[in-house]
């Protein structure tokens, strides 16, 4: 079952204090510290009770529990999943998201640069599209300098993400489960419902922030994670992972 149809995790999340989207602004977080943590479901209460005193659920037209979907485009020798399995430091994705909800849509290329920052650039469209057309072109090639040419759907997925908000406005939390993957080129689907991935953002200059500690506690600990990447490493047997089989191992075994 999906969390957002799931009444125990309404439950779960009244504790929290709401705060409406337009009001967090002032999270800019300009120069950041992204760290991800994978664990599995049932440790997720656990997760909430860490968060209550020092966290604002944000709510997007009174909804706290958003649906996302996604489709990954890349080349058709998956050179934009290469980048990342073989380590380039300066690597991009490119995707469509649709944020269902809210009805909206967006081209979105994320890019990675070799300082370890991440740039994100979107572009709002009306819909999801299968082919790229020629405004798709030219603002790919405006963020990418080298030229990617076929690109193609090659990756889908689906989840539910939680948005948090430190009460001292230097940190923001995402928190995606109910995860589904669909391997587009092969025809092949992963439920990974029991996963669960947190996102965090905080200030660069916060050394030891709240939810680091937190996670720690509960012997959560940092992880390296990419939907794009290990959802294509799970459902493409042929694709090259070896790089990647220590995630593999942890992920599955959460999955499982």
């Amino acid at each position: 079952m999906k969390l957002s149809s799931d009444n125990r995790l309404q439950t779960q999340l009244a504790p929290f204090k709401t705060i409406a989207l337009a009001e967090i602004d002032k999270v800019k977080l300009m120069r950041r510290v992204d760290t991800k943590y994978v664990f599995h479901l049932e440790q997720l209460p656990l997760v909430f009770e860490q968060f209550y005193a020092h966290y604002y659920l944000v709510e997007i037209n009174g909804i706290a529990v958003q649906d996302y979907k996604t489709v990954y485009y890349d080349t058709p020798d998956y050179q934009f999943y290469l980048q990342h399995h073989n380590g380039i430091k300066n690597r991009f994705k490119v995707r469509f998201r649709t944020y269902v909800k809210s009805d909206l849509s967006f081209l979105e290329i994320k890019h990675k640069t070799n300082k370890k920052e991440t740039i994100k650039s979107r572009l709002e469209q009306p819909a999801i599209f299968d082919i790229l057309n020629n405004q798709h072109s030219e603002f790919i090639s405006s963020k990418i300098s080298k030229p990617f040419e076929n690109l193609t759907p090659s990756l889908g997925n689906r989840f539910n993400r939680i948005t948090l908000v430190s009460k001292n406005f230097d940190e923001r939390i995402t928190i995606d489960s109910g995860v589904s993957i669909f391997d587009i080129r092969n025809n092949t689907e992963k439920n990974c419902e029991n996963l669960c991935v947190i996102e965090t953002k905080r200030d660069i200059h916060i050394r030891n922030n709240t939810s680091a500690q937190a996670l720690r506690k509960l012997r959560i600990k940092p992880s390296g994670f990419s939907k794009y990447c290990m959802g294509l490493a799970l459902t493409n047997t042929n694709i090259k992972k070896n790089l990647f089989k220590p995630r593999l191992l942890k992920f599955k075994s959460i999955l499982n």
